[in-house]
């Protein structure tokens, strides 16, 4: 038996030998991000229920759009050429299953498991780069709680300024033992003061407390 975390060899179908990476990934992020008007998840109805996608060898995106059950609409099936900027395609190329888990207008609620707080920032600042909305709305990290559910950070209810700062300060370490940034340097980050980045964490802090209390 092998450990989950270690490389498997094997021979794929070409009788090539390749190297399988297994590993636990355990943070766990939703992503709203804004799609291209040529995606096929671009403009979905409220009725959709699930879409999984499958970026092929082939180089084509095969799609499946499933409507909520009572829905006059059968599930429709989209095959289009991938395209290296689509956010499915940036997901991929970090080592990620993305999950579109709901579509409203442009824009898409993607979710996917990494392996750590430094591919995720490297993820966004990606979707970012390609003109992008994305947006940070929810992180579960499951190595941080004794009774396996995981420490969630709510991002939904914050301020955009609020909502980019939580996620300068997990990506970077700050909730970490020991931390990966100091409140200096990750005020330093935001260009504003030290209290101010202390007042604004605070903030936040009380904003998801409040939200989990509610819950």
């Amino acid at each position: 038996m092998t450990d989950l975390d270690d490389d498997v060899h094997a021979t794929n179908d070409m009788g090539i030998e390749a190297a399988d990476t297994r590993e636990h990934r355990r943070l766990y992020v939703e992503i709203e991000v804004s799609m291209d008007e040529d995606c096929p998840v671009y403009g979905l109805s409220d009725s959709v229920a699930e879409t999984r996608v499958f970026l092929g060898p082939d180089g084509r995106c095969q799609c499946d759009i499933l409507h909520e059950d009572g829905a006059d609409c059968a599930p429709l099936h989209v095959s289009r050429p991938i395209e290296n900027s689509c956010a499915c395609s940036i997901f991929a190329a970090h080592g990620c299953v993305p999950t579109i888990d709901s579509t409203t207008d442009d824009r898409s609620k993607i979710s996917t498991y990494l392996p750590d707080r430094s591919v995720l920032s490297d993820l966004i600042a990606e979707l970012r780069a390609h003109s992008r909305n994305a947006s940070l709305l929810r992180i579960v990290d499951c190595d941080r709680d004794d009774n396996g559910q995981g420490i969630t950070f709510d991002l939904t209810d914050l301020t955009t300024t609020q909502r980019d700062t939580l996620e300068l300060a997990v990506t970077e370490g700050y909730y970490d033992e020991p931390k990966g940034i100091s409140l200096e340097e990750l005020a330093d980050e935001l260009n504003i003061s030290k209290s101010g980045v202390s007042r604004r964490l605070s903030s936040i802090e009380a904003t998801i407390l409040t939200t989990i209390i509610s819950d």
